[in-house]
Parts: structure tokens; C-alpha cells; sequence
């Protein structure tokens, strides 16, 4: 049931992909494409905000309630599996728990087997149809529907074969995301995050930029760029990353650490107790390193001023 209203007022929203950032982060309605994605993967997609595209994904959410729940006597099978599909879609759809993804191939495993069985479903009851007395006969012969069986399989397996090379490691696996969807900051950013930890970064620069152009409410980008400037000495570039990162998630201890690192780098001691203050006593992450922090300003300040 919760399933069901959760698409007809269209109230599914997340508050950003990462639990510490939902509460900086725009609001989006997800498109209800769990059911099509688990029938074909290239008719997703995701929309902020509302749309009216919204209004037919919610027409066929309701459509696949409606049957497990009318159809349990005269169709149990595909009862079954339209109960199967929401049961096993329910825990990821952000409907009472924020699952911190949107949408992932790993949580349509499940659901794709009721997809399929309502699709067996479909084919058995076209085939059992019995055409009207007046109308000639319509069944397709079973040559022809053993030809066109074979050939999707067929498809299916070249393309499989074809794909499977893209997961012989995580370098050639996010390369290849970024080709296939070049619009997703998600893939720039795995991609720089792993050019990164291989101390790559005139690589990671433009895939970190690119995450950050495409999609600015993600801190994450930014902290990473900012770490990779601080820890080779650039805290010039590394310090407006910083801010930008500390506005979307001010609570992040990691950046404010490194944000107050470099400002004691360039000789800005009361700015960088006045960071590093303003994330203490509020629960926060890194608030022991934020106090050593403090105290590393004032004796670098001292050191300098003390008269020789």
C-alpha cells in the first residue's frame, strides 16, 4: 500500500544521494522507472523536480499493484510476480528509509525475475488466446515464434559477450561509464576518485571538474580535488574547493580539517581557528583533529612572532 501512494502523489523525494548531505541537497521526485528499467535499461532516466512525465510512471506503478492485488484468482501468476516486483522493490524506493542511491543495477536483480515472469505470463496467454468464430485465425506460427525467440536470445548474447570486457578492472570500468553516459557526474567523479588513488592527478583535474560542472550539490567532488591540491602544496586552488564543499555539507570533517590545514599553509591563523572552532561542539566529524588543528595555528602564529 505504501508502495502504491507513494507514486500516485508522486511524494517519492530524496535529499541527495549521501544520508550527511539529504539535508543541503534539491529535492528531487525520481521517476518510477524501477519497472521499466527492469525490463529494459535503456529507457530510464531520472527527473528533479515535478513533470508530467511523471504521471504515466505513475499510471504504471498503480497498474502493477492493481493486479496482484485484483488479479490474485483469476491471474496468480502474474499476481505473483507484481507482488514479487514491489515487495522487492520497496526496501531501495525511498519510500520510508532513504536507501542513499536512486536508482542501481544491483537492486533490480530481484525485481527483473517478476518483470520476466510477467512478460512469460503475456506470451502464454497470447498463445492459449482463442480468436473470435468470425475472425480468421491470428496464431503465429510456432516456426516463426521459435525464429524470433532465438534471434533476441541470439542479440542478447552478442551484446553480453560484447560488454563483458568493460568489467575486467575498475580503470577500464569507469573509462567506459564516462563514454556511455558522459552527462553523469557520478561517472567523472568515480573515475577522477580513481585516477586519484593511483596518484594520477593531471587525469583526475578535468573528470573532477566535470563532476562539479555538471552537478554542483555534491560536495564530494570538490573535497577530493581540494585533498589532492592540499597534500601536494597547492592550497591556493585547494582553498575556494574547500568553501564551496563546506557550504553544501558543513557538518563534512574531512574538508573542514583540510580547509583549516591550508589556511594555517598560508598564514590565515585567525581564519583557520575561526573554521575550525565553527565545527566543534556540535557532533560533528573530526572534532579532535579540528582541536589539534587549533592548537597547531596558535603555535606556528607564536613561533613566528616570538622576538629572536
Amino acid at each position: 500500500v505504501a508502495f502504491a501512494l507513494c507514486y500516485l502523489g508522486i511524494v517519492e523525494v530524496h535529499r541527495g544521494e549521501y544520508v550527511e548531505a539529504r539535508d543541503h541537497a534539491d529535492q528531487a521526485a525520481v521517476l518510477s522507472t524501477e519497472h521499466r528499467l527492469a525490463l529494459w535499461a535503456a529507457l530510464s532516466e531520472i527527473i528533479r523536480g515535478w513533470s508530467w512525465r511523471l504521471v504515466p510512471a505513475a499510471l504504471l506503478a498503480c497498474s502493477v499493484d492493481g493486479v496482484a492485488v485484483l488479479g490474485s484468482r483469476r491471474w496468480p501468476t502474474a499476481a505473483f510476480a507484481c507482488a514479487w516486483l514491489a515487495i522487492t522493490l520497496f526496501p531501495v524506493s525511498n519510500t520510508l528509509v532513504v536507501a542513499g542511491l536512486i536508482l542501481a543495477e544491483r537492486t533490480l536483480l530481484m525485481p527483473s525475475v517478476a518483470a520476466m515472469l510477467l512478460v512469460g505470463v503475456a506470451v502464454d496467454a497470447l498463445l492459449r488466446r482463442r480468436p473470435h468464430e468470425s475472425a480468421p485465425p491470428a496464431a503465429v506460427p510456432a516456426p516463426a515464434l521459435a525464429l524470433a525467440v532465438a534471434v533476441l536470445v541470439a542479440l542478447g548474447t552478442w551484446r553480453g559477450v560484447g560488454r563483458a570486457p568493460v568489467w575486467r578492472d575498475n580503470q577500464t570500468l569507469f573509462e567506459q561509464t564516462v563514454r556511455d553516459i558522459p552527462d553523469s557526474y557520478r561517472a567523472h567523479f568515480h573515475l577522477g576518485a580513481w585516477y586519484l588513488d593511483h596518484h594520477r592527478l593531471r587525469d583526475a583535474e578535468p573528470e573532477l571538474r566535470a563532476a562539479i560542472a555538471l552537478y554542483d550539490r555534491d560536495f564530494e567532488p570538490r573535497a577530493y580535488l581540494a585533498e589532492a591540491y592540499r597534500t601536494r602544496d597547492l592550497c591556493a586552488p585547494a582553498l575556494s574547493l574547500y568553501r564551496e564543499a563546506l557550504a553544501i555539507v558543513p557538518r563534512a570533517g574531512v574538508p573542514r580539517a583540510g580547509y583549516v590545514a591550508c589556511l594555517i599553509g598560508e598564514a590565515q591563523y585567525d581564519s583557520a581557528r575561526a573554521v575550525a572552532r565553527f565545527g566543534i561542539g556540535k557532533g560533528w566529524e573530526a572534532e579532535d583533529d579540528l582541536a589539534r588543528l587549533i592548537r597547531v595555528a596558535d603555535s606556528v602564529e607564536r613561533s613566528l612572532t616570538r622576538p629572536r
